[in-house]
């Protein structure tokens, strides 16, 4: 299902969506996309796991085990896949 139909079905549930049910989509919308989820605030730092990860991959680096990648390359592989993802999401 494209987009804009993804879009205009989710509306019509909303639309037509009493108490309980836009309560649940909340929930749902909430629970499954980070970017919405205002209520749980997740700080990276405080997760012991990601800093250990940090500390190896900065280790790594600075041992000279791993080469960093230029700014320029990242950023030209990041447009490329964005790029790529927007044709994608149109069809």
């Amino acid at each position: 299902m494209k987009k804009k139909k993804l879009k205009e079905k989710l509306h019509e549930y909303i639309d037509n969506a009493k108490g309980k049910q836009l309560k649940n989509i909340l929930f749902m919308v909430e629970e499954e996309s980070p970017e919405y989820a205002v209520k749980k605030k997740y700080n990276h730092w405080d997760d012991p796991v990601f800093v250990k990860e940090m500390d190896r991959r900065a280790e790594e680096f600075e041992s000279g085990k791993v080469q960093g990648v230029p700014w320029e390359e990242v950023h030209s592989r990041a447009l490329e896949r964005l790029k790529n993802k927007s044709n994608q999401d149109d069809k």
